[in-house]
């Protein structure tokens, strides 16, 4: 289409709306703008163009007094384009820089380049981008491809970060990796448990429970030798467990496998009193947490133990006293802090209402694709209510469903949740099936590996599925079926088909690549810990800097990281290092918000008006239901312009209770 000034006005066909139209630029048909689904012409083939009745003027591109919405970038000009805002990071204002040996080479006076680099993906096709997913979003497109060499597909896949999809965040690790990895031993103990229950199991299980429930009561004890990074506030955790809950709901998942060691009567009476001291152990530590979390998973899992033990299993009176007094107790000490615990449970499931309502509305507006795994934390902050943004703020970001039911449901639709139910419907069958068939010393196996799958859900409940959690669970769903899933579905199961020899292979290498996936976190974790307490004890700076250096290097996939090196650099008066960290958190994850104000303070601080604009805009569009961030942008664009804009989201603060 000419843009030239002295161009007639085209008459606007009948199909036109609103003055708009499409144009075949081959035979010239017409077709109306959003009408079905359309690549090219019906007629021939050639490509279409937007033509216009009345085409805007560059007058009519102004500061975005009259309607909400960016007034730079690709959304200024709205008014040529079909809607006032699309799905925008946001895209274009990129800087223009002055080249003045280019200037002196071509003799020109005044030269400058335009780096469309700054783009969110570093590709200008983020432009068209922009306009294209908006367009798609209209016409009812639930999922978009494209054919690209890097760039365009870059562009639509902006939303979302293949390699945190893959790894997980730091000190969570819940990407396709660990998915992955649980099938995988899932199979692995369903073809291990297919005759017989495998005492490697118990063994495995006492041998990694010991070193984890004696480390959680260390740093209880306030002794921990080493330096975990601090994903959250609270207390130091145990590297990628993520936090005190979930190393509480692991050691609640062990405990009746552990137990069952107790039970077991062809086990030696050392290594029964070994498991059942163990049992205790990881009560005690999960109890020392100060998460409620791993007792309840726990006191289910045992609950699990107990019935199968009484219902098959040989016993004396005495071991029947012992459970009954056992059982006893722990009525009795729920019946006397039963108001302790009922506040402490309801003040955690408050916390976690906001987490399942956000995953709500995500899903009724992502259905079929979700947002991809790792992609809920970006997009929480767009599809949090207004009132519970206003009354959270900027304290904590959402960063799961804290659900497993509805991260499964967020990270792939529906789809991926049939898929998730219909494996925990088998697992539930198998588990129902052994109740009835099995008896004895295998009832007993049933309940232990049973009674930890039902540990798992349990947690699983209320929060997410870190990569131990995911690992511990996945072997209890496998134990499960293999050892009580009905004779005809063991018959057709691939894993029971294996041969000896191929399975250990293939389990070899699936372990040494799980190993790969978990031992580099770890080692990120445990460089930026070394980073923070080289910072908190005054050290050498270029220690503290290595070490983040590291942990960047480790995985450059994580945001937190640069963002963390960001902080540093900062406190240290390096402010363009600071500023070159968060970009490189941006560049990790477009969504995160924490970097983009960063970099918005620190390039308001440094003159960098361009970018301190950019991001602030990026912030807004991330979180545009945060009092906070709509009020900072605000009070930054009334500064520094356009005021129409800052006065606006002012406003929009104000209206939110800021």
């Amino acid at each position: 289409m000419s843009l030239a000034i002295d161009d007639p006005t085209p008459a606007a066909p009948e199909c036109a709306d609103d003055g708009t139209w499409l144009t075949c630029i081959e035979c010239g048909e017409t077709f109306a703008p959003f009408e079905s689904v359309r690549y090219t012409c019906d007629e021939c083939d050639g490509l279409l163009e937007v033509r216009y009745a009345d085409p805007p003027t560059f007058e009519d591109f102004g500061d975005g007094a009259e309607s909400e919405g960016p007034d730079r970038g690709v959304w200024r000009y709205r008014e040529a384009l079909p809607f006032d805002l699309g799905v925008t990071l946001p895209e274009g204002d990129t800087p223009l820089h002055r080249v003045p040996r280019v200037e002196e080479a071509v003799g020109v006076e005044a030269l400058r380049i335009k780096h469309e680099g700054m783009n969110p993906t570093g590709s200008f096709k983020d432009r068209g981008m922009t306009v294209g997913v908006r367009v798609a979003k209209e016409l009812g497109v639930g999922a978009l491809a494209c054919a690209s060499t890097g760039n365009t597909s870059a562009a639509l896949a902006a939303a979302h970060v293949p390699a945190l999809s893959l790894a997980g965040r730091a000190g969570r690790h819940t990407g396709a990796a660990t998915a992955l990895a649980a099938l995988v031993l899932a199979a692995a103990a369903a073809w291990a448990f297919r005759d017989r229950p495998a005492w490697a199991l118990r063994v495995a299980v006492l041998a990694a429970a010991g070193p984890i429930a004696g480390y959680a009561l260390l740093q209880a004890a306030g002794a921990d030798p080493l330096a975990w990074a601090l994903v959250e506030g609270g207390p130091a955790v145990f590297s990628t467990l993520g936090n005190a809950s979930f190393l509480s709901a692991w050691c609640g998942i062990a405990a009746p496998l552990a137990a069952w060691g107790a039970l077991e009567q062809r086990w030696a009476r050392p290594w029964r009193a070994l498991a059942g001291g163990l049992t205790a152990a990881l009560l005690a530590a999960a109890a020392a947490s100060g998460s409620l979390q791993g007792l309840a998973a726990g006191a289910v899992g045992l609950v699990a133990l107990a019935l199968a033990w009484w219902r098959g299993a040989p016993r004396s009176r005495g071991a029947r006293g012992v459970v009954l007094a056992a059982g006893g107790a722990a009525v009795a000490v729920t019946v006397l802090r039963w108001a302790e615990l009922a506040t402490s449970a309801s003040a955690s499931l408050s916390s976690r209402l906001t987490h399942w309502q956000t995953a709500w509305r995500m899903a009724a507006d992502r259905p079929l694709a979700g947002a991809g795994l790792e992609g809920f934390e970006g997009l929480a902050w767009r599809y949090e209510a207004p009132a519970a943004a206003a009354a959270r703020g900027l304290e904590r970001s959402l960063d799961s469903p804290h659900n497993l039911a509805l991260a499964q449901l967020t990270s792939g639709g529906w789809p991926l949740l049939a898929t998730w139910a219909a494996l925990l419907a088998l697992v539930a069958l198998a588990l129902a099936s052994g109740w009835r068939r099995l008896d004895g010393e295998r009832l007993l196996a049933l309940g232990a590996v049973g009674g930890a799958w039902l540990a798992y859900l349990t947690q699983g409940a209320v929060s997410l599925d870190v990569a131990p959690l995911a690992a511990l669970g996945a072997v209890a769903a496998g134990a499960t079926l293999g050892l009580a899933a009905p004779e005809s579905l063991r018959e057709v199961a691939l894993v029971r088909r294996w041969p000896a020899a191929l399975a250990a292979a293939a389990l070899a290498v699936a372990l040494a690549v799980a190993a790969v996936a978990a031992t580099l976190p770890l080692r990120a974790d445990l460089a930026a810990g070394v980073a923070e307490t080289a910072e908190r004890q005054e050290a050498s700076s270029e220690d503290a800097a290595a070490a983040a250096a590291r942990a960047r290097r480790l995985a450059p996939y994580e945001p937190s990281y640069a963002s963390a090196d960001g902080a540093r650099r900062l406190a240290a008066g390096d402010a363009a290092g600071a500023l070159a960290a968060y970009d490189a958190a941006v560049a990790a994850d477009p969504h995160a918000l924490a970097a983009h104000l960063s970099r918005a303070r620190i390039a308001a601080a440094t003159g960098q008006e361009a970018t301190a604009g950019q991001a602030y805009r990026a912030a807004v569009t991330i979180a545009p239901h945060t009092p906070e961030v709509l009020a900072e942008a605000g009070e930054h664009f009334v500064r520094q312009g356009p005021r129409a804009l800052g006065r606006a989201l002012l406003e929009r603060a104000a209206d939110l209770g800021h």
